[in-house]
């Protein structure tokens, strides 16, 4: 036992000595500057981000399809798609009240929603069954809001996140479920709050709204790096996730790519792989490409 330990920790003191800060900093940086949506165009960017990254380091690299709009096993894909851009301007009469831009929010037009345009008077609605309207405040899972209300604009708050932030949200609707509206996008708890105060005493409240976006038949990607012939640990993330944020996937792919890189320069080596796929569906496609 002693052996073992004394081993690990002369290991820990190698690896250790790899410098990782510097990286790690840099590649959440350009990681979290990329939108990287499931099917989205920054989604392609971060994996080729990536598996530079890790030829740099000397792995093998390789990258796969995981088809978009598909279903394998109990798995199933997005429809691919990119937001272009995206505005909402709400208004009580003449003065203005709150706007958003996607530019300042990546997070204001919900994953995968369709495009659109205009102006109206908004409606607030308590629940997504019987919900009808030109554009409507609504607090609901974003998919049933798409499939259940009858509007050109659906608007949604999350009570339960963080009240000051545009939350994200994703349809996640494969090419099938693709309908012309309704246009969903975000705005947070505490802009709700206001609305729905304002509403029911009677307020007339406006919204313009305009949201670009297309949808694809290109298909997601995976992208998978090794080093060393015999089997050896393999280690997972997840590179999808809205811009900016980096608590779970960036963070993930960095600590991820950290690790190819200490394994990599340090004397003592052993096989090592490194999975990098869009969350949850992507892991079931990468079984043919996984080198061992």
């Amino acid at each position: 036992m002693g052996f073992v330990k004394g081993s690990i920790n002369k290991l820990f003191e190698e690896y250790s000595r790899v410098p990782v800060k510097g990286f790690v900093e840099t590649l959440l940086k350009k990681i979290t500057a990329l939108h990287r949506i499931q099917g989205s165009k920054g989604l392609l960017e971060a994996i080729e981000l990536v598996a530079h990254e890790l030829e740099g380091l000397g792995l093998d690299v390789e990258t796969f399809d995981v088809p978009s709009s598909s279903v394998k096993g109990f798995m199933e894909t997005p429809v691919s798609w990119d937001v272009e851009s995206g505005y909402l301007r709400i208004n009580k009469g003449s003065s203005a009240l709150f706007s958003y831009d996607y530019q300042d929010h990546p997070t204001l037009v919900a994953a995968h929603s369709p495009p659109g345009e205009g102006c109206s008077d908004m409606k607030y609605c308590t629940e997504a069954e019987n919900c009808s309207g030109d554009a409507v405040l609504l607090e609901a899972p974003a998919f049933a809001a798409y499939e259940l209300v009858d509007a050109n604009l659906v608007i949604l708050f999350d009570s339960k996140r963080y009240p000051e932030a545009v939350p994200y949200s994703g349809l996640f609707i494969k090419s099938q479920e693709v309908k012309k509206k309704p246009v969903v996008v975000n705005i947070p708890y505490t802009a709700a709050q206001t609305l729905i105060s304002l509403l029911n005493k009677g307020a007339s409240i406006t919204v313009c709204w305009s949201v670009r976006t297309r949808y694809h038949e290109r298909p997601l990607k995976g992208l998978v790096a090794y080093a060393g012939g015999d089997p050896g640990a393999l280690f997972i993330s997840h590179i999808c996730h809205p811009k900016p944020g980096a608590h779970d996937n960036a963070s993930g792919v960095a600590a991820n790519t950290a690790v190819a890189k200490i394994l990599s320069e340090a004397s003592t080596r052993y096989s090592h792989a490194h999975l990098f796929i869009p969350e949850y569906s992507g892991t079931i496609y990468a079984k043919e490409h996984l080198p061992w």
